[in-house]
């Protein structure tokens, strides 16, 4: 199908592991790698079926806007429930009042509220910045090793939980 090319070409191997018995395949992919979106990440996302929801422009203001995230988070969700894949990300971040460490934080606080509502399949991080930013926002500080994966993506299990398989692709390049 168009959505597993889509993971395909973001995270090879994603379709390789199967969701848990009682859990519906959904994935959400997160990017704050810069490097990524100006590598067309969006647009190679959007061909292939998986829905972009990027940071809205007001996470970029000094200001921290909390039901500004809390309808980031729903709009996210309402497509996973909808059954689809998502990649969210920090996107087009043109001059933000707030420095690229804390617009990785916000991302982080995103996806962990998101994770509060409901249950992935798959959660695919691309930035080594960003896959530490949400261990710590996650609290995840043990993980497994699930099986083996692509060069330089590594695919892991929260210690004690069946899922979300947690794919981490540490830089763009």
């Amino acid at each position: 199908s168009a959505q597993d090319a889509a993971r395909a070409a973001v995270v090879p191997n994603v379709c390789d592991v199967p969701p848990t018995a009682d859990e519906p395949t959904r994935t959400l992919f997160v990017c704050g790698s810069a490097a990524a979106w100006l590598g067309a990440r969006r647009r190679q996302c959007a061909a292939h079926g998986v829905a972009v929801v990027p940071m809205p422009a007001a996470l970029f203001a000094a200001c921290y806007d909390d039901n500004c995230c809390e309808m980031w988070v729903e709009g996210i969700g309402s497509l996973l429930v909808a059954g689809r894949d998502v990649m969210a990300s920090i996107g087009d971040a043109a001059r933000p009042e707030v420095s690229p460490g804390e617009l990785v934080s916000r991302l982080a606080r995103a996806v962990r509220r998101l994770l509060e509502q409901q249950s992935l399949s798959r959660l695919c991080v691309e930035g080594g910045a960003t896959a530490a930013a949400l261990l710590r926002e996650l609290g995840w500080t043990r993980l497994t090793v699930s099986q083996p994966c692509a060069p330089g993506v590594g695919a892991l299990r929260p210690l004690g939980r069946a899922a979300p398989v947690l794919f981490i692709k540490p830089g763009s390049y």
